[in-house]
């Protein structure tokens, strides 16, 4: 390859790059901001602001961290229809690809969205970060987003009961 190729390939690229890589960052910004808001919609409170943080989004796929009043975990939701929804919470478990797998997420994207929230922990404090893991468990069952009242709906309770006594 001589000179002019290269730099005839370099400029192509940095072209290429600089027309897609904007888009694509507000596209994770648009959906960090969706995320962000159906959590705060759904779980904030006027005495105890819910802060969601960090958020990695992978596909249609997203785990978000969340803490408010001194408690913390991640959510796993899903974009369908152009809507996100939360599938399960939980807390280190959810950098656990069968974990995210068995929710429904898709092998290789469940793996990349794992491996980006081992990630985004290097950028969180050691404090967050314990409140962050401090969620036991998994709570599964909101196959619809949760109701603004902050009360699952029927079907969901009985699908939380159902896998909280299958898992067992």
């Amino acid at each position: 390859m001589n000179k002019y190729t290269f730099c005839l390939a370099f400029i192509l690229g940095t072209v290429v790059l600089s027309t897609t890589s904007p888009v694509f960052a507000q596209e994770v910004s648009e959906d960090a901001k969706a995320i962000t808001s159906l959590l705060k919609n759904t779980w904030d409170k006027p005495d105890s602001a819910l802060e969601v943080a960090p958020i990695v989004v992978t596909e249609d796929a997203a785990i978000a961290g969340w803490a408010q009043s001194g408690r913390g975990g991640r959510a796993l939701l899903r974009k369908e229809h152009g809507q996100w929804r939360v599938l399960l919470c939980g807390g280190n478990n959810m950098k656990d690809v069968a974990v995210l797998h068995s929710a429904g997420i898709p092998h290789q994207t469940a793996r990349s969205l794992a491996d980006a929230v081992k990630r985004a922990d290097e950028q969180v404090s050691p404090e967050k970060l314990k409140l962050l893991s401090s969620f036991e468990g998994l709570v599964y069952g909101w196959s619809t987003p949760p109701r603004r009242s902050r009360k699952p709906s029927a079907q969901a309770l009985r699908n939380s009961i159902y896998l909280a006594t299958v898992t067992r």
